[in-house]
């Protein structure tokens, strides 16, 4: 049987017909992605890995929540923001999983120059971010009651515990878009900048924990704020690396959307 030769794809990837032109920011490739195709294997799994973990431990914003809580409001506020790190920790490892899931299928063509498989691979990964996030949101803010007496969280604390979670729940949007693109990213090598992102995020989160606690003695609703604004913070700079890919979106280029990206039968 004859070798099915690659296909390009100059939808999503405009630059790719100039020579070692394989991602959108062609001039980046050298800096941020990793090449697992070629050279030795050991050093670049380190480098590809370390990045990714350090990932998985910052996303966890509700840890620096607690912290600000019981260092400046109180332990009621504490054990409100406290009692939600269950549902919220469950919540972010399940849709983290299904991303990776949309990075191994992009990693898997991109290794195989299967660039128009890349490419719908991508635009399906950032719909199931989209919609997941949204479905989420809604759900989440209308069964927040529900969830936490399902929890057996103590009555003198639910009203507080609620309106953590609500506000939580807001910002599911951003952090499913940043997930699912952050996955894109690391389908094709680059875990740094998903590091990077999420480190700057995390950043303006604490600060902004700082300022709407002591300064406008928000309590729990001041460090679920600074959570959502940090969540859409990293989503924005997520999609900021996808720009090109959304200007053709928008300029209707490109609209399909495919749920299934295994190999053709």
């Amino acid at each position: 049987m004859p070798q099915q030769r690659p296909r390009r794809c100059t939808r999503l990837f405009p630059n790719m017909h100039k020579e070692g032109a394989l991602f959108p920011l062609a001039t980046a490739r050298h800096k941020y992605e990793i090449d697992m195709c070629t050279g030795s294997l050991p050093q670049k799994i380190l480098l590809f890995s370390l990045p990714l973990m350090a990932t998985g431990m910052l996303q966890l914003f509700n840890a620096a929540d607690i912290i600000v809580v019981g260092r400046y409001v109180g332990s009621h506020a504490l054990a409100a923001v406290g009692s939600n790190g269950s549902i919220i920790n469950l919540i972010v490892n399940l849709f983290m999983g299904i991303s990776i899931g949309g990075s191994a299928v992009i990693a898997q063509h991109y290794g195989a120059a299967q660039y128009e498989d890349v490419s719908e691979a991508t635009h399906t990964c950032m719909l199931v971010g989209l919609i997941s996030g949204f479905f989420v949101m809604v759900v989440g803010v209308v069964c927040t009651p529900a969830i936490l007496r399902l929890m057996d969280t103590p009555d003198d604390v639910l009203p507080l515990a609620i309106l953590y979670l609500r506000i939580y729940f807001l910002g599911m949007p951003g952090s499913m878009l940043y997930n699912f693109g952050a996955a894109v990213l690391r389908g094709v090598g680059d875990t740094r900048r998903p590091l990077i992102f999420l480190f700057f995020a995390g950043i303006v989160n604490v600060g902004l924990n700082l300022l709407l606690v002591i300064q406008f003695n928000l309590s729990v609703a001041g460090v679920g704020i600074a959570t959502v604004v940090s969540q859409y913070i990293s989503a924005a700079l997520v999609l900021w690396c996808h720009r090109e890919n959304i200007q053709r979106l928008l300029r209707g280029q490109e609209r399909k959307f495919h749920w299934h990206t295994g190999p053709e039968k």
